[in-house]
């Protein structure tokens, strides 16, 4: 089973553009930690695939047909749940470099994805909140938040 899952990650490594991968590959952490998930990242180009950061190294991955990646839950989901962003202008400020997620100081239920200058908002699902602890949206109550009922102003 072993030899299988190298042999697809090989393959998955030798069929990304190199260009892509590398650019990619920068935001991965150069090592896997064993206490952790695994590190995905959206494809900035194309809502159908995501990456696998594996020791440093980005390998690309299709979404199955009419899905796209959903980053908040770190799945491939139906496109009205994904927020896929691919191509969109920020609607947010970032720093110039770097990547990080940040917790919206207005609404506790949404968060900004900044990436080297660019953000974007992505919205919890409904009961849900997001945990600067883990960096993703979990159950609210477990957060100690209350999502706001109005979009702030």
């Amino acid at each position: 089973m072993k030899v299988l899952g190298f042999v697809l990650l090989f393959v998955a490594m030798a069929s990304a553009k190199p260009s892509e991968r590398n650019s990619i590959s920068a935001q991965c952490p150069s090592t896997n930690d064993p206490n952790s998930w695994a590190v995905h990242l959206a494809d900035p180009e194309d809502c159908g695939k995501y990456y696998i950061c594996d020791w440093g190294q980005a390998i690309s991955m299709p979404c199955p047909s009419g899905l796209h990646f959903n980053p908040t839950l770190q799945v491939c989901d139906w496109p009205a749940n994904a927020g896929c962003t691919a191509g969109q202008n920020p609607s947010t400020e970032a720093p110039a470099t770097g990547t990080a997620i940040l917790p919206n100081p207005e609404d506790c239920a949404s968060f900004f994805v900044c990436d080297a200058g660019e953000s974007f908002l992505v919205t919890c699902p409904a009961g849900k909140a997001f945990s600067a602890r883990y960096s993703s949206c979990v159950e609210a109550a477990q957060d100690g938040c209350t999502p706001a009922t109005e979009a702030p102003v």
